[in-house]
């Protein structure tokens, strides 16, 4: 299993066999190691997945409140916002 066929390259589920039949000679450590480093990577994508939410969501507050400014009714910031009729309302409060 040192080598990968070429047409292996191309498959992603030849890629995964191989990388599961590689495992069986690895040592309890690297099995460790390669467990906790998918579980870091994990982590990450979550924390970046939660920060872009969070992100969002400011900016449609942001814009919520220049259109409450504006003098807009709340049930079209909610329609343009992508906000809740109920969070828009306690904008205003």
């Amino acid at each position: 299993l040192d080598v990968m066929p070429e047409y292996a390259m191309h498959d992603n589920a030849l890629q995964e066999a191989y990388k599961s039949a590689d495992q069986f000679g690895w040592s309890k450590e690297d099995l460790e190691a390669y467990d906790y480093r998918g579980i870091k990577m994990q982590d990450a994508r979550g924390a970046l997945q939660f920060a872009e939410e969070k992100g969002v969501q400011r900016n449609r507050i942001e814009t919520a409140h220049k259109m409450l400014i504006d003098r807009l009714e709340p049930v079209m910031i909610a329609k343009y916002t992508g906000l809740s009729p109920d969070e828009v309302n306690k904008l205003v409060r």
